[in-house]
């Protein structure tokens, strides 16, 4: 879901989950533009709200493919976006590409790591999930983090 024009109504209410210390994982589009210059929403609520983490999607390269938003001040970081094994409708299962399958990764990486730390405010969550991406040349200027998801990093598991 994403390219609707501003509406009050759904900023304020990314406001108000900001108020309650809720993180807000938006999937940044596939119109293949960049989101500094032409907003996508809710994705470019980013500029307005603290609590909000937007996510492009990644290849199999680990590249930024043409499809994907991006926005060096706007999207936040990448995670694996194309192919990806998921429900289909009408009860079947295939592969899907775009961000709305990217942002699922970071939503479940960021619970995760609420789960292991209860006691953190959004704040903290956000900072360790932007320092801990793996940086990647093709998301360089192209995300805030110019890096890719990176959980084991996140969770502080050791590397292998």
């Amino acid at each position: 879901w994403g390219g609707a024009p501003y509406n009050a109504a759904l900023d304020a209410a990314v406001g108000r989950a900001r108020s309650r210390g809720a993180v807000v994982v938006a999937a940044a589009g596939n119109d293949g533009r960049d989101l500094d210059a032409s907003p996508f929403y809710p994705a470019s609520y980013i500029t307005r709200h603290d609590n909000v983490v937007t996510v492009a999607a990644t290849d199999f390269a680990d590249a930024l493919p043409g499809w994907s938003n991006r926005g060096r001040n706007t999207v936040t970081l990448a995670a694996p976006g194309e192919n990806v094994f998921s429900t289909l409708p009408n009860g079947g299962y295939g592969l899907k590409s775009g961000t709305s399958m990217a942002a699922p990764f970071v939503s479940g990486a960021v619970a995760v790591l609420w789960d292991q730390n209860p006691t953190w405010t959004y704040q903290q969550v956000i900072a360790r999930l932007k320092a801990t991406v793996d940086p990647l040349p093709a998301l360089a200027g192209r995300t805030q983090t110019g890096g890719r998801l990176n959980l084991a990093k996140l969770v502080g598991a050791p590397p292998l």
